[in-house]
């Protein structure tokens, strides 16, 4: 990808990237649960639950549709 012989000298330097964003991001316990309980249930509902139940039934209402043409 940046024209590189081998892929060994990028590891290091990126791993020590990610585990320094991932040591910034993760504040505590505590924080990250309430989070998961409060916000992700109303994001996952939508992403999980309501578009793919909309996709279905607009897919339904096409076959039932196109069967009558």
């Amino acid at each position: 990808m940046f024209g590189l012989k081998e892929q060994n000298p990028p590891i290091y330097p990126l791993a020590v990237l990610f585990i320094i964003v991932a040591w910034n991001t993760y504040i505590n316990t505590v924080y990250v649960a309430d989070i998961i309980q409060n916000v992700w249930s109303s994001y996952a509902l939508l992403h999980l639950l309501v578009i793919p139940t909309g996709l279905y039934l607009i897919g339904l209402t096409r076959t039932k549709i196109l069967k009558w043409k």
